[in-house]
This record gives C-alpha cells, structure tokens and sequence, in this order.
C-alpha cells in the first residue's frame, strides 16, 4: 500500500459521519453505565448498605442451630462431587427471635458454613442480609438492553449521517 491510499482510508474512517457516531456511541454509553448503576444491585451497593447498618448499630449475630447436607454428584463422564449445605441460624433483635437460613454449595473440600454469622439490616430486623451475599441483577434484561442501546443508536447515527452526506 502507498502512503497516498493509506491517507485516502483513513479520510474514509475518519469522515464526519463516523465521528458523529463514535461521540453518539459514547455519549450513550456514559448514560446507559449510570442508568444501570441507578437500577441495579451493585457491590458498591451493598457495602453501602453495610456502612450505613454499621453506622446505624443495625448489626446482628446469629448462631447456627440446625445443619443439613446433601453430597451431590455430576453426572457419570464429571466425577467432581459437590455438597449443598443448608444451615439455620437463630438471631435476636432484642424484641423476638428470629431464624435466618442459609444455603450454599460447596465444591470439593471446602469449609461449611460458619458457626456464627454476621447479619445486617437497614430497617427492618426481619430483612437481613450478609456481607458476602451474592448481589443478583435486578432486571437482567434491562441490563442486556442496556448494553444494546449505545451500539444501536451509533449504528443508527452513521447510517443516518451516512446517508445526509452523500
């Protein structure tokens, strides 16, 4: 390639209608990561969650009172075995007793769950939750659409400026 085709590719990358859609692309990219951060259940919502309990004394300790295990195999080709435990624990928020469960699956030889656990609430004492909680996706399709959308609208306005310049 000369230099004189590599200058004409780059003009033809570099054109009005491309830049138009890489700053749409990411305009809507920076919205979309907000939008997400507002909807869902991040970590950083949840440990914001733990300070705001710790700070307001809303820290609870539960003792284990009941444990149960169930040894699960894979199927016959995967010989790793796996152990699901369920554990019941027993807390008390000064008023009543309450019983909190936990449920976890442990592959190979791992530890059970803990004698004592932690818990946490932010109103509500029958509303627990720990610190190592797994945090689920609110809305998993809206966060797929979420994803989508920046990739569309850069499409849709290359396209669009695309066809207004030639």
């Amino acid at each position: 390639m000369s230099s004189q085709e590599v200058i004409a590719l780059l003009k033809d990358f570099y054109s009005p209608a491309v830049i138009a859609a890489l700053i749409a692309f990411v305009l809507m990219e920076i919205i979309c990561i907000r939008l997400a951060k507002r909807l869902g259940n991040t970590p950083t919502k949840l440990a914001r969650r733990v300070e705001r309990a710790k700070a307001n004394g809303h820290v609870l300790t539960a003792k284990r009172v009941k444990l149960q295990s169930f040894l699960r195999y894979t199927e016959q080709d995967h010989p790793i075995s796996y152990t699901t435990y369920t554990a019941d624990y027993e807390y008390s928020d000064g008023r009543r007793t309450r019983s909190y469960r936990y449920i976890t699956s442990l592959y190979g030889d791992r530890e059970m769950p803990p004698a004592v656990l932690t818990l946490y609430y932010d109103r509500n004492p029958a509303k627990v939750f720990r610190r190592d909680e797994p945090v689920p996706s609110a809305r998993p399709l809206i966060n797929v659409l979420l994803a989508m959308i920046p990739f569309a609208v850069g499409a849709f306005v290359l396209y669009m400026a695309g066809k207004l310049l030639n």
